[in-house]
This record gives structure tokens, sequence and C-alpha cells, in this order.
């Protein structure tokens, strides 16, 4: 319920909001809040008559716990709610319209700069990028652009980052040590040492100390600094790779995917065709497979003479 009550005082002023007496004044914006808040806590089958209409695909999908329990918001869910057809129509046609956003506002941009990223997942940040980094490259100077505010909040984002972070990884130690007891009284002579990293999912094994070992190396070491920053392109890249899957599918926390998902200005009309194109084809490839299955279904094995 805490999705849709933050649905309501984010958009109350888009959701029309009819007076109850022809003669009724119109109601301020905290009144309808306070008045759909409300009825949302005390009979959701009202609130859905009401307001259900007005509301996106994501958001009445909230009310699907439900159904089982209370007849009427069932009843409304029914006339609300797509069929399994509009539902993967719409569904396409959200994850189009998220992905033309992708390609005209993110690629590029800071959404997907290493601070960026480290605040969207400082867990999955360490393991692909920090871990590689040296103590000179994590320590990086302050933006000249940025005011003390700035410095402020950005040194608790870092240290919020560390701190999620560290508890990763006393959690994964944990559960290492019990691996590894589990191991020794399996076989003593068990493959894994305590010194490795759990973060590592390519088993490289790259500390800060050999990190600037690299770095401080002449000329003649200059294919294996190009080898680790090739490394470290590559592990960035299969970051960025995540974070994009990440926001397709609707899990950055902190982004308003309304603002995409209901926005026809993000519609890719080819790719609208394409998809119709390739419905179409399938239903007509789906329907000749029922066809031959009904045909061979009535046929008894009898030969006439």
């Amino acid at each position: 319920m805490d999705t849709i009550a933050e649905y309501i005082r984010e958009h109350v002023d888009e959701i029309p909001f009819k007076a109850l007496q022809p003669d009724e004044m119109e109601a301020s914006t905290d009144e309808k809040q306070e008045t759909m808040q409300r009825i949302l806590k005390q009979d959701r089958g009202l609130f859905l008559s009401r307001w259900g209409r007005h509301l996106p695909f994501g958001i009445l999908q909230e009310f699907e716990p439900f159904r089982e329990e209370e007849y009427e918001v069932d009843i409304y869910l029914k006339q609300l709610l797509p069929t399994p057809q509009e539902e993967r129509t719409q569904r396409k046609i959200i994850h189009n319209r998220r992905y033309e956003y992708l390609k005209r506002h993110l690629h590029g941009s800071s959404y997907f700069s290493d601070e960026s990223m480290q605040q969207h997942d400082p867990v999955l940040y360490e393991q692909f990028i920090g871990q590689h980094l040296t103590e000179d490259e994590k320590d990086h100077p302050y933006d000249p652009e940025e005011n003390l505010v700035q410095r402020l909040l950005g040194n608790m984002d870092r240290r919020n980052a560390r701190e999620q972070v560290q508890r990763q990884k006393l959690i994964d130690e944990e559960q290492f040590e019990e691996e590894e007891e589990d191991s020794e009284d399996e076989d003593e002579d068990g493959d894994l040492k305590m010194g490795e990293s759990t973060y590592n999912n390519k088993n490289i094994m790259v500390t800060d100390e050999e990190d600037t070992e690299y770095m401080e190396r002449d000329e003649e070491n200059k294919e294996d600094i190009e080898k680790m920053m090739a490394f470290r392109e590559q592990q960035r890249l299969e970051l960025i790779r995540l974070l994009e899957e990440r926001f397709l599918s609707g899990k950055d926390t902190k982004f308003d995917y309304t603002t995409v998902d209901e926005n026809e200005a993000y519609d890719d009309i080819a790719q609208q065709e394409q998809d119709i194109h390739d419905q179409y084809f399938d239903e007509e490839s789906d329907s000749t497979d029922a066809e031959l299955s009904q045909q061979q279904s009535v046929y008894t094995g009898v030969q006439d003479y």
C-alpha cells in the first residue's frame, strides 16, 4: 500500500476528483489527498471504483494481493486490468519506452558515471570496479565546481557505500568460513584458500599493491599495464550492462518510471510496427499448430476399405 500512497502524494493533482454534490466547492490539494488516502485505507473497492481508471498499470497491480479477500477489489480489477494479450502488449510498449529513454537521456550521461553507479549498487560496484582501484584512485580530489554542501553530501554517500560494502564482506566471509569448514570435514586437502577475494567473479586476484606495481613499472611492462586497463574497461562495461538491465526491468527505486511508462513521446513507431508484425505471425503460427493438433486428435486409426 505504501507504493499506492506515494503515487497519490505525487500525482494527486493529475487524478480527476469530482465533488460529491453539484454545489460543493472544489477541494484543495491537501483535502483531495486526505480523502483519497482515507478511502484507500478504509475501502479499497470504493477507491478503485472512483479513481481506478486513472491509475497506471503498475499501480493497479499493487491491489492484486487483496483480490482473494475483497470481492469488490477483484471485480474492479477484472474491469481495469488488461487481458493477458493486452498485458503482454502493454509490457512491450513500456519496455520500448524505457529503452528509448535510456538511449536518449542516460547513455553518455552522469547516470553511468563511477560515482553514480556506486550509489546505485555499492556492492556490485565494488565487485566490478572498486576492488581494482588503487588507494590514490579511490581518494580522488573534489570536483572544483562542487560547493561545500555538495562535498558534504558526496562524503555521506561514499561513507554509506563503504558501509554497505563492508557489511556484505562480513556476510561473505562468514559464509566462506562455513563452506571451508564443511569442505575440510569432507576433504582435508580442499582447494579453497582464505586469502581469495569473494568479489572477483572471474577469480582473477588483483590487490591494490599489485595494481600499484603495474602502474609503476617501466616501459618494458607496458603490455601488462594495457592488459590491466583493458580488463578494467571490460569490467566497467559489464557493470553498465547490468545496470541497464536493472533500469529496463523497473528496479531503479529512485527513478519515477511513470514519467516514461505513460509518455507517448518515447514511442518508437518503427519498433511498434515490428512488434505488431511479429505478434501477428506468432498468432498465425499458434493457430496453425492448434488446427494440426485438432486434426490429429480426431484420427481414430481405423482404416476404411
